[in-house]
């Protein structure tokens, strides 16, 4: 079941050296869970497993996994290209910036993926 994390916000910062805001989902690892949490909805979204270890920054640590964006994340997270490796990571955390903007997308998710270790990518 995917539940909003009350009041929490996800910083990332970029290689631009902006920091973008992302509101924070629970979620039991699944990305067809995703799929039919955020069918229709456009963003840029990053993946993380959320430790129980408290931190300053994001209020717990994250392990970052995927990034990536999309103009509908329900039809994106169905038709994943990395939906196995990112899923042996045993994700708990999606993390969603809401962007309608195409061109908002693909820039946001390069300057993110730019200063970012991702576990996973399609980049390697």
């Amino acid at each position: 079941m995917v539940t909003e994390i009350n009041k929490k916000i996800f910083k990332i910062e970029s290689v631009s050296g902006c920091w973008y805001e992302f509101e924070m989902y629970s979620f039991g690892g699944s990305l067809e869970e995703l799929a039919e949490y955020f069918s229709g909805t456009p963003g840029v979204y990053v993946i993380t497993r959320r430790s129980d270890v408290e931190a300053e920054e994001n209020g717990r640590e994250h392990k970052l996994i995927y990034a990536g964006s999309a103009p509908d994340l329900g039809q994106h997270m169905r038709n994943h290209p990395m939906v196995a490796e990112i899923e042996a990571e045993q994700p708990n955390c999606f993390c969603l910036y809401p962007e309608p903007s195409e061109q908002i997308r693909y820039d946001a998710e390069a300057d993110i993926i730019g200063n970012n270790d991702f576990v996973c990518s399609i980049y390697k």
